[in-house]
């Protein structure tokens, strides 16, 4: 191997140093979905889910589906919908309303987290009542209120880490480029002062 195929080996291993030490990119966070329902003489089912990033200062997308899966066929009215959260309550408008058999009514909330919220776990309540066809009242075996309890994760800001981790690049740039560079260009000399396995010792006769 000759002197510019070793030097360019040198400066590969001092791009995969640099490469190895730059700091991996924010994963977008998938959304998070969970449903409950309730079973008995009628039946109804019902299903949560967040949508967009988790950090403060984004607005995330709150979406809350009831289906009516009575098998009686029976008209469902749904009387009021709201959404507790540790920044807001929300309510829903237009109830009462009735639901037919084997349709679905969706919720849709748009809500920001304030910039002052902390990297944590908080919990949205969703309370939902009405009537089956029946006149029973929905989940009568919880006080008649069905209760949807949905965790969601705080995330902290990629853009305040990146920008963390920006200043101390900054700081100790020279070292972490200094260390690399060093190991490689010892490597190099190595390789260069390493004898030939085609070469042969002369002998004397």
């Amino acid at each position: 191997m000759d002197i510019s195929r070793k030097a360019g080996l040198a400066g590969i291993l001092i791009a995969a140093s640099l490469v190895m030490m730059q700091a991996p990119s924010a994963l977008a966070v998938a959304p998070g979905t969970q449903s409950a329902s309730a079973l008995g003489p009628h039946s109804i089912w019902w299903a949560s889910s967040v949508w967009n990033n988790r950090i403060p200062g984004d607005t995330i997308r709150y979406l809350f589906l009831i289906y009516n899966e009575d098998p009686m066929n029976a008209t469902m009215t749904l009387k009021s919908l709201t959404l507790q959260t540790p920044w807001a309550n929300y309510t829903a408008t237009g109830f009462p309303t009735t639901l037919c058999p084997s349709c679905r009514y969706a919720w849709a909330q748009f809500l920001t987290i304030p910039t002052t919220q902390q990297v944590a776990n908080v919990t949205f309540y969703t309370r939902l009542t009405g009537n089956y066809g029946s006149g029973a009242a929905l989940c009568a075996d919880t006080s008649s209120v069905c209760e949807d309890v949905t965790p969601v994760t705080i995330a902290a800001n990629s853009t305040s880490i990146q920008n963390s981790l920006n200043t101390y690049s900054n700081v100790y740039l020279p070292v972490g480029i200094a260390i690399p560079a060093i190991i490689a260009v010892v490597l190099l000399v190595l390789y260069i002062r390493k004898p030939s396995t085609s070469m042969k010792p002369s002998t004397s006769p």
